[in-house]
């Protein structure tokens, strides 16, 4: 298999969130609503905070990387990573945002 330099690595992952993002349009919608509520009430948002919504709904996407999008956009500032508590996620790394002002 060969090796990708950085730059077509970068270029690939993005040609990969935008597929995936245009695949889950609908739900994008819904979901980035959803975190705008819980940004108005809420310091900090991730997608732990929007996965019970989701499963509790049966709404997701037909992709688990459309959860990659879902923060995208200048309305989301980025504040830190943490470990996530999710479950299938095995404590990996997310991002939690706050709504820019």
């Amino acid at each position: 298999m060969q090796q990708l330099d950085f730059t077509s690595g970068q270029s690939r992952k993005r040609a990969g969130m935008s597929k995936a993002a245009a695949n889950n349009a609908e739900w994008l919608e819904w979901i980035r609503a959803q975190a705008r509520a819980i940004g108005t009430y809420q310091e900090t948002v991730s997608a732990d905070d929007l996965r019970p919504i989701a499963d509790a709904m049966n709404r997701h996407p037909n992709t688990p990387n459309a959860w990659g999008s879902v923060f995208k956009g200048s309305e989301w500032v980025f504040v830190d990573r943490v470990k996530s508590k999710t479950r299938s996620r095995h404590a990996g790394i997310i991002c939690r945002y706050r709504l820019s002002q």
